[in-house]
């Protein structure tokens, strides 16, 4: 509606709750301002069922069956509570899964193979599958493409030869692979750096009051997520959100005399 119009939106989201008032000052036609107005209302409603549902999946993420191994997938670049819980969901148990090829090809993600006499050609993903999966761990890697260094070299060696897209698939599926041995080994990435982990683990304690919910501090709902992974070495200091948190090496108290 806006581009025949020619008129050019305000920032980066016209339809966030800042900019509600400019669509007053448009000049709509009543028809369009009818439909306009509506489709915000839509989002709105969106919005909150949205919000709800990753509330709720906040909450599970710190009970069972679900804790370790979303404890152990939000460690990863491009794993919030939405897509850990995503991908969990997918995967059921790591055990159905003995190879990390095996849980590939649930995805899709593994490419086709063409055979012709002596030949082998590798051709586009099979898309066979899961969907959600293979979709999440897509989300996953342009996210840990752009914010983590390690990912970021992966996919600037393989861009040129590839493309971006295929270059960005190649990326998802050895992403799947890291979150196979992950599971299936339960320790860490080799790449993983303590103090970015705790700062996404701070995170994920301030969502929706989680740690309020575990009746923890949220230094200590960090320390205690830290330790589950093993990851919890010795003292560090995060600088987050323009303050600092300091973590002590954490051991839970131990009953008996």
């Amino acid at each position: 509606m806006l581009a025949r119009l020619h008129v050019t939106p305000p920032g980066s989201n016209p339809f966030g709750p800042s900019n509600r008032n400019w669509w007053e000052t448009v000049g709509l036609r009543p028809t369009e301002a009818l439909l306009a107005h509506q489709d915000l209302e839509t989002i709105d409603a969106t919005a909150s069922q949205v919000e709800a549902v990753v509330r709720h999946l906040a909450r599970l993420s710190v009970t069972e069956p679900w804790h370790d191994d979303a404890t152990m997938l939000m460690h990863l670049p491009g794993f919030g509570v939405v897509n850990a819980m995503t991908v969990l969901s997918a995967i059921g148990t790591i055990h159905r899964f003995p190879k990390p090829s095996h849980l590939v090809a649930y995805s899709g993600l593994d490419p086709r193979v063409h055979q012709s006499g002596d030949s082998l050609r590798m051709g586009r993903i099979s898309k066979r599958g899961r969907r959600e999966l293979r979709t999440t761990m897509v989300q996953a890697a342009w996210i840990a493409v752009t914010t983590d260094t390690h990912w970021k070299a992966r996919f600037a060696a393989l861009e040129p030869r590839l493309g971006a897209a295929k270059a960005i698939t190649a990326i998802a599926r050895k992403m799947l692979v890291t979150v196979w041995h992950i599971l299936t080994h339960r320790e860490a990435a080799h790449h993983t750096a303590p103090e970015t982990v705790a700062r996404k683990y701070l995170r994920w304690a301030s969502e929706h009051r989680l740690a309020t919910s575990q009746h923890l501090s949220r230094t200590a709902f960090v320390q205690l997520e830290l330790q589950r992974f093993g990851l919890n070495h010795g003292p560090m200091t995060i600088h987050t959100g323009g303050w600092v948190m300091r973590l002590d090496a954490y051991t839970s108290r131990a009953s008996g005399p």
